[in-house]
């Protein structure tokens, strides 16, 4: 369902970087229309599967663990370097809830100065999502108070859209500059790790 994402689609690109990548779903009990059902993003249990996931991937490849997430995925991954501390090794929000919706939380009602790890912030200048506005990008990079290390980076440029704008083949998932998106989260993430 979700092969049009851009971190779906830009996988390749990540192995060519040299990393690992693992790629999770909605676990069966927790899906609906929308992919993960409501209110699992931001919960306990949500974190300890993927705190869960996490040790399997450390125990496989003895690596740094990174999540990364785009628009809807970054609560979930917000909602874990909460959670979870600095079982994980660093985090990158792309195309980031910024607005309250119907379906989740906005990135800027949780406890991000909670969070504890690297954490880059990459946002599309051009992002037209009306709850992902790139204003809010800015407003998460400041509440980073705690994150040993972070950046962020408002791309821009691309290809004409070919969805709506909250979808991934629009400004919102980086259509035409996902190499340039993919290199940027890949440096960010090699500054700290030898892979």
């Amino acid at each position: 369902r979700n092969d049009k994402n851009f971190l779906t689609r830009s996988r390749q690109l990540f192995f060519q970087h040299g990393f690992n990548v693992v790629l999770v779903d909605a676990p069966d009990d927790k899906q609906d229309v929308t992919g993960l059902s409501d209110g699992f993003r931001s919960s306990r249990k949500h974190a300890q599967d993927v705190l869960a996931l996490i040790k399997k991937v450390k125990s496989k490849w003895q690596k740094p663990v990174w999540l990364v997430g785009t628009s809807r995925g970054t609560e979930s991954v917000a909602n874990a370097a909460i959670r979870l501390g600095t079982q994980m090794d660093g985090i990158v929000l792309t195309s980031s809830m910024t607005e309250p919706n119907r379906h989740g939380y906005s990135l800027l009602e949780m406890r991000l100065k909670k969070i504890r790890v690297p954490t880059l912030v990459v946002h599309h200048q051009d992002d037209d999502c009306f709850v992902t506005l790139p204003s809010g990008a800015k407003q998460i990079f400041k509440k980073l108070k705690s994150a040993p290390r972070k950046k962020i980076y408002l791309v821009k440029g691309g290809e004409k859209p070919i969805s709506d704008a909250c979808q991934a083949q629009s400004a919102h998932g980086y259509l035409g500059i996902e190499k340039k998106v993919v290199d940027l989260i890949s440096n960010f993430i090699a500054e700290k790790n030898s892979l």
